[in-house]
């Protein structure tokens, strides 16, 4: 199936988009910390050809997206740059699908503009109110070894977030050459390397209470998987249960990134929950 290759206006710079289908049912799609909208190749197929038109895009200061100089990459404003996408988009509302940290800018938009949000999925949430996650730190913690600074153009993103995309997936060996190449490709170079380490930086200090939760009303999916091996189980468990009315559900046998490692499964999934969801409302 086609896919457009999209440059959003969102004031000030703009965003990359993948669009695929041309369904009415609009699903966003959030990639999390150190991948792009590459992530979502083998989902976004399987949803258009279910009727949907789906949306991967590269958060503000990601992938192919600008990194304007006097950008913030808090979750606040990502959600807020993600309303004038969908705006110049003409979307006035849509699902919205979100891995770890996308699925963070998910939440602070249903918080935030709740009429721009049908629905909710977050997969494999980090502790928000514990930011940044465990691979976060750990990426820090290696840019820290290295001495990531004067040698970063010759050390490379590869040095900092290869091991973490690796540890990602239930089995390394299954993650492609070729995505792993277009994961890495945007951080090439020393400030591809400088702005991986301040987009890490922004997490410090982004979370916030659980109980903060309680206004959001929007019908919520939290998918968590038992192959996520940086994040423990009650981590999702607590955020369901802060958010009225959730729904939890645990995948076997897949990594952290669900859409990597099962992709026909996620897909599967969620038609099913919003479909569910749909003839509920019905």
């Amino acid at each position: 199936m086609y896919v457009e290759h999209l440059r959003v206006p969102i004031g000030g710079g703009t965003l990359h988009v993948e669009r695929m289908g041309r369904g009415d049912r609009p699903v966003v799609l959030l990639h999390g910390f150190g991948t792009n909208a590459t992530l979502w190749r083998g989902v976004s197929a399987r949803l258009a050809n279910a009727g949907m038109v789906a949306l991967a895009v590269d958060l503000l200061g990601h992938g192919e997206s600008d990194r304007p100089l006097d950008a913030t990459y808090d979750l606040a404003t990502q959600a807020d740059v993600l309303v004038r996408a969908l705006s110049a988009l003409r979307v006035r509302q849509a699902t919205i699908v979100g891995q770890d940290v996308g699925g963070l800018v998910g939440l602070a938009l249903a918080s935030r503009h709740p009429e721009r949000v049908h629905r909710l999925a977050i997969l494999n949430p980090p502790d928000i109110t514990n930011l940044p996650s465990a691979p976060v730190r750990a990426m820090q913690r290696a840019a820290a070894r290295l001495a990531i600074g004067a040698s970063s153009a010759r050390l490379g993103a590869a040095a900092l977030l290869g091991a973490v995309l690796s540890d990602a997936v239930a089995d390394p060996a299954g993650l492609p050459a070729s995505a792993m190449a277009r994961y890495l490709a945007p951080w090439a170079g020393s400030g591809g390397v400088e702005q991986l380490q301040l987009l890490a930086r922004t997490l410090e200090g982004d979370g916030v209470e659980l109980d903060a939760l309680d206004h959001v009303r929007t019908p919520t999916l939290v998918l968590r998987t038992d192959g996520d091996r940086t994040v423990p189980a009650a981590v999702s468990t607590a955020l369901s249960a802060a958010l009225r009315g959730a729904e939890l559900r645990t995948m076997v046998g897949v990594g952290r990134l669900i859409a990597e490692d099962a992709p026909d499964t996620l897909a599967r999934t969620l038609l099913e929950w919003m479909n569910a969801a749909t003839n509920r409302a019905a």
